[in-house]
């Protein structure tokens, strides 16, 4: 599947968004529109922190991630930590 953020395409495995984000997880298994579509346009979202994110899901060990605007919390899921994640990919609380 594709990631469409700011004209640059990501080329991504369904599954691996799937196990490693929640927000994806309910994206892919619900009723929206995404859930079907092998692309999937992410509004609003800027390229490098995608990237980021992308390349944190396909590395065997991961890199911490900082961000200027301030964009990343702290957090567990699962057996991963997920700490500096863009906020966007996970939920906080």
């Amino acid at each position: 599947m594709i990631l469409i953020v700011e004209d640059e395409k990501f080329h991504v495995h369904r599954v691996i968004l799937i196990v490693n984000s929640p927000v994806f997880k309910a994206m892919f298994k619900s009723e929206f529109k995404e859930a079907t579509s092998n692309e999937v346009p992410l509004p609003k979202k800027k390229a490098n922190e995608v990237l980021d994110f992308v390349k944190q899901l396909y590395v065997e060990e991961r890199e911490e991630i900082t961000s200027k605007q301030n964009m990343y919390h702290s957090g567990k899921i699962g057996n991963r930590n997920f700490k500096n994640w863009p906020s966007y990919f996970t939920f906080s609380g």
